[in-house]
């Protein structure tokens, strides 16, 4: 798997599973912790930490333009943006590989075919009843 986006990683759990991933987190909800819980939440923190570097990259881009004034305060700022944004680049990468190895570790598996019954054994045969013997007459 080379993309690892949240998005990609996502696409990879929806066919894992069989169902989008709105149906899966809805499913979760009311379940215990799992293997899909545990997959689905590092999506979640996946999705948050490009949120993040879309975040601090606008940030250093607002701070770095090159219209306005770079003193001492604003290059410090510029730093801290850099500084923040390399972390993000790191937590993502991070996140990105271990989710990409647990779902290259999993597989899909076969729907199970519907079980058909073994046929029901024949009943025992019921034995005939004894022959009747007529009661005597009474007199």
């Amino acid at each position: 798997m080379t993309d690892l986006t949240a998005a990609a990683l996502g696409t990879r759990i929806e066919e894992l599973y069989g169902q989008p991933l709105h149906e899966l987190h809805a499913y979760t909800a009311g379940t215990g912790p799992g293997m899909l819980s545990a997959l689905l939440d590092a999506l979640a923190h996946l999705q948050f930490a490009e949120r993040r570097i879309d975040f601090e990259r606008h940030r250093l881009r607002h701070h770095s333009d090159p219209e306005s004034t770079v003193g001492r305060v604003e290059a410090r700022h510029i730093l801290d943006c850099a500084q923040r944004l390399a972390e993000a680049v790191s937590g993502r990468d991070a996140l990105a590989q271990t989710l990409a190895a647990v779902l290259g570790g999993l597989q899909r598996t076969p729907d199970p075919e519907p079980e058909t019954a073994p046929p029901a054994p024949a009943p025992e045969p019921v034995p005939a009843p004894p022959p009747r013997v007529p009661a005597a007459p009474t007199r």
